[in-house]
């Protein structure tokens, strides 16, 4: 699944690996109503849902799953059990694991500048 961003509000999601690679295949289509979309990236940690920007100032936020067209044709390709409503509860609360180098934090509020002399 690929999608395209475009400046006539739209975003258009393919099957780049339709016709064994040689053409994409068009599978749907949204207009976001976010005037001409300049930038356009799925999310990392939910697959189906996207976010554009445009020159409105607002973002838009699209789950391409809410399309029965584009679900149903992609649906297929899925690895069994990787694909579950569970995994889009908006209720959801997750918490965030602290980074590795958590403990290396160090504020450059703390830092005071060396004097200078003139």
């Amino acid at each position: 699944m690929m999608a395209t961003s475009s400046l006539d509000g739209t975003i258009k999601v393919w099957d780049i690996a339709a016709n064994g690679g040689s053409k994409p295949q068009h599978v749907g289509t949204r207009h976001m109503k976010n005037g001409e979309l300049f930038s356009m990236q799925f999310s990392q940690d939910i697959p189906w849902v996207l976010a554009c920007g445009g020159n409105t100032g607002e973002i838009g936020v699209w789950d391409v799953s809410e399309s029965v067209d584009i679900e149903n044709h992609f649906k297929p390709f899925l690895q069994p059990g990787t694909y579950s409503l569970d995994d889009y509860n908006p209720d959801a609360v997750y918490e965030e694991e602290p980074a590795e180098d958590a403990d290396d934090y160090e504020s450059m509020e703390d830092e005071k500048p060396e004097p200078t002399i003139a």
